[in-house]
């Protein structure tokens, strides 16, 4: 991964850890009601890859949350510069 790359995928990840702990309950039932591996919201959270645009939306699906919603949330957490050479 590129250090741009990494770098959004470690914003990517905390803005959803932080959505999800603000709209669910249970870690377990949230996972199980919205048929999402544990390793899958892991693995994003802790920023080892990015998901793909289903799965995404399918996490934040079970969160009340539409893409268009967060993508206006993730782009005011994202560096002006983060789509720009380095």
């Amino acid at each position: 991964m590129q250090p741009k790359e990494k770098e959004f995928a470690i914003i990517l990840g905390n803005l959803v850890r932080k959505l999800r702990r603000e709209n669910t309950k249970n870690y377990s039932l949230y996972l199980d009601e919205n048929l999402i591996p544990s390793s899958t919201l892991q693995t994003l959270e802790s920023a080892k890859s990015s998901p793909k645009l289903y799965t995404l939306m399918r996490i934040l699906g079970g969160m009340g949350i539409s893409l268009a919603d967060f993508a206006k949330l993730l782009e005011n957490e994202l560096p002006k510069d983060i789509f720009t050479k380095e």
